[in-house]
């Protein structure tokens, strides 16, 4: 999307996701206040990211169009993707000597990790975690199916029909079975994809703050009664789905509460950081997660606000560098 098409509070809510990302992953659950915060977080950031893409997807009129979009969509999401597992398996070659593994076994063993990308370890088939950049090779190919379900189903409730299928198998088999290139969640993404774009078509702009109200609310309410029955919480990488039906009502009412929160605050200063950090989310992501991969330095102190004050602090004085350099060579 280029900048002068690009709608303000979406890139606002892609920048408060990308920090409730960082957050989330700096969270462990082991106190009550702990659980919450994580809990909260990841009952909707992931289908947050899925269903603003949704919002902003156009479906391509031919294969001429959509073979063009793919190729756009494989460089923006597939390139980063490939840069930050590059990055991570050259620094990874310390293992060849620190844990007596041999070059091609490990070669071997980084090639499963990009075949199956899986945000978290498959031990019954002992293929590593490719980590946070699953999410990109789930976007890309949950984009590239539900291109192609436009294209060949034209019927609207055959369309939903199908949607609606697909989503259910990919539950079904993430129970199971990680399947390579996430294609599991790919099926299960499709139902997110298709509300971001039925949500094209409501002015999201018309009470908003009521909107809001209700939407955190029912949020909150409903989060809280699912955590009260299973002390768990909802994690797409790990394909656990808590109370089926009700995860989604829960993470519609996360995501649209940020959508609604991002309108309301449009006029404030404060939106303009986050809407700086949306539109450049990608660079901050993969901060994120080569520092999440390899560095780690924000794990320092037994409070865990402190580390999430630390590690923000960190990841987006990195963020900031290397947007400096950018904006300083770009004009060369």
């Amino acid at each position: 999307m280029d900048n002068k098409d690009r709608i303000k509070w979406i890139d606002t809510a892609k920048g408060i996701g990308i920090l409730l990302v960082i957050i989330g992953h700096t969270v462990e659950d082991y106190t009550i206040p702990e659980f919450l915060t994580r809990g909260l977080i990841y009952s909707f950031h992931m289908p947050l990211f899925f269903i603003l893409s949704g919002i902003t997807f156009r479906q391509p009129e031919n294969y001429k169009y959509f073979w063009n979009n793919t190729r756009k969509s494989f460089k923006r999401l597939i390139t980063p993707v490939l840069i930050v597992f590059s990055i991570q398996s050259i620094i990874g070659l310390n293992r060849i000597t620190s844990q007596d593994i041999g070059l091609v076994d490990y070669v071997v063993n980084r090639i499963r990790t990009l075949i199956y990308s899986s945000g978290v370890a498959i031990h019954s088939i002992n293929v590593e975690a490719l980590g946070m950049t699953w999410f990109l090779v789930a976007l890309f190919l949950s984009k590239l199916l539900y291109s192609l379900i436009g294209l060949i189903i034209k019927n609207k409730y055959m369309k939903l029909l199908t949607i609606i299928i697909c989503n259910l198998i990919g539950v079904i088999i993430s129970e199971h079975y990680y399947l390579p290139l996430v294609l599991d969640l790919v099926l299960v993404i499709q139902l997110y994809l298709d509300i971001g774009v039925r949500l094209q078509k409501v002015d999201m702009k018309h009470n908003s703050i009521l909107q809001c109200t209700i939407c955190v609310l029912l949020w909150l309410f409903i989060w809280f009664l699912s955590a009260s029955f299973t002390l768990n919480y909802t994690e797409m990488a790990s394909r656990r789905y808590i109370l089926f039906l009700l995860n989604y009502i829960i993470e519609y009412c996360g995501t649209l509460f940020v959508c609604y929160l991002c309108i309301c605050i449009d006029r404030f200063r404060i939106t303009k950081v986050l809407n700086y950090l949306g539109r450049n989310s990608m660079t901050l992501f993969c901060v994120h997660s080569i520092e999440e991969s390899i560095i780690q330095i924000w794990n320092i102190s037994d409070i865990w606000y402190i580390n999430i004050i630390i590690r923000l602090i960190f990841d987006l004085c990195v963020f900031a560098i290397l947007m400096r350099l950018r904006d300083k060579y770009s004009k060369l």
